[in-house]
């Protein structure tokens, strides 16, 4: 539930000092992706839905055309006052000044606003970066008086990651995240780049969405990420892609299946998972439209052991652990909840699964680890609205 404005006005005020006007909240779910993993920058089919779970930045506007936010998590500032950003830092304020210059490339006019954000859960896996970005877009276009359609929103957070980071990202986790709606399988075809929104099954049985903390922290910065990038660009290259920036989605699963055997085993195995998994979104699709828990648990395993055996996803921890989870009772099925490179695993699994893994699953797993980074943990999500920005009332 959120706080009313008189309760999270001293909060602010004491940050920023005090100022008058409307607090609002730009509110950005987090995300899971069951099935579709590393398909999204080759173009291809990818799935994902929203958790109630969510990134959370509370706002006001500035009348002099400062940018100011703040993290209640994360140490630094970002503060931008016109006509120019601040420099890069290397931190989660990037994220923001490559929001606030993709706005401005555009040529929105971006009004002054100030912000603190928090969020519900760590990050890891979850998307926490794209929801930071749709949360700082959505509040900027507020306090502005802007607005722009989703498609908009969706492909300006992936040009604003792309250029501030360097990791080419595709357009799963804001597309997930802005077009997300409560119990709803959002499906994109990255080359069309129209998401659409499949309903739950009613005959769906209980289940429940699991995270796993692995422990073991992850920076897609200093991941293997660009290079799987560039190694699928290459399987594409050598099957006959000629685009300037080649890509999966542009050969045909035929010519693959009839030269495979020409490509080196890396490259074969990268392209292997890719056209393994886009038949699997379109699997996840039907069983989640039909309410088949067990079939969808089973694409969410097949995927996991795709993404550890063919694309090298994995640490020697996560593998461990995704292993474990695997063989315990009532589990459904288990992958990783990002890119695969530490951080979290997804689970879906039958109702009470939880407490085995929070009682025995975890503190043996953590016993066989002695030097994570962090306390693993397991936990809880449910599915959740998308992105969207409310008013604080009293």
């Amino acid at each position: 539930m959120l706080p009313s404005e008189s309760e999270f006005r001293p909060t602010l005020d004491a940050r920023f000092g005090p100022r008058p006007g409307p607090i609002r909240v730009a509110i950005a779910p987090y995300r899971l992706s069951p099935v579709g993993a590393h398909t999204d920058h080759q173009g291809g089919l990818t799935s994902g839905f929203t958790l109630e779970q969510s990134l959370r930045l509370y706002f006001r506007q500035r009348p002099d055309g400062v940018i100011r936010l703040a993290s209640r998590e994360f140490p630094g500032e970002f503060l931008s006052g016109p006509p120019e950003p601040p420099a890069p830092t290397g931190t989660w304020t990037d994220y923001a000044r490559g929001v606030i210059i993709a706005m401005t490339n555009r040529g929105l006019t971006v009004g002054g606003f100030e912000g603190l954000v928090e969020g519900d859960l760590a990050p890891g896996g979850i998307s926490t970066s794209a929801a930071l970005q749709v949360a700082i877009l959505d509040a900027a276009l507020s306090a502005s008086g802007l607005s722009l359609s989703k498609a908009e929103r969706m492909h300006m957070v992936v040009l604003a990651e792309r250029t501030e980071t360097g990791l080419q990202v595709g357009l799963l986790d804001p597309a997930v995240i802005i077009f997300g709606d409560q119990g709803g399988l959002v499906v994109l075809d990255c080359q069309e780049g129209v998401p659409r929104r499949h309903r739950l099954g009613r005959r769906m049985p209980a289940h429940e969405w699991i995270l796993v903390n692995s422990g073991r922290a992850r920076s897609l910065r200093a991941s293997p990420y660009n290079e799987r990038v560039q190694e699928c660009a290459e399987v594409a290259r050598t099957l006959g892609c000629e685009s300037e920036l080649p890509r999966l989605s542009e050969t045909a699963p035929e010519t693959f299946r009839r030269l495979r055997t020409t490509l080196p085993a890396k490259l074969r195995n990268r392209a292997e998972h890719y056209f393994a998994e886009v038949k699997r979104v379109r699997q996840a699709v039907i069983a989640w439209s039909q309410g088949d828990l067990v079939s969808f648990g089973r694409l969410v395993d097949a995927s996991g052991q795709s993404l550890a055996q063919l694309y090298d996803c994995g640490t020697p921890e996560t593998l461990d652990l995704l292993a474990r989870l695997r063989s315990c009772a009532g589990v459904l099925g288990a992958s990783f909840a990002g890119a695969g490179f530490g951080g979290m695993l997804q689970v879906l699994a039958r109702p009470g699964t939880s407490t085995k893994l929070g009682e025995q699953l975890i503190p043996a797993y953590a016993a066989a680890w002695p030097d994570l980074d962090s306390t693993p943990k397991a936990q809880v999500v449910g599915y959740g609205e998308g992105a969207r920005v409310a008013g604080l009332l009293d």
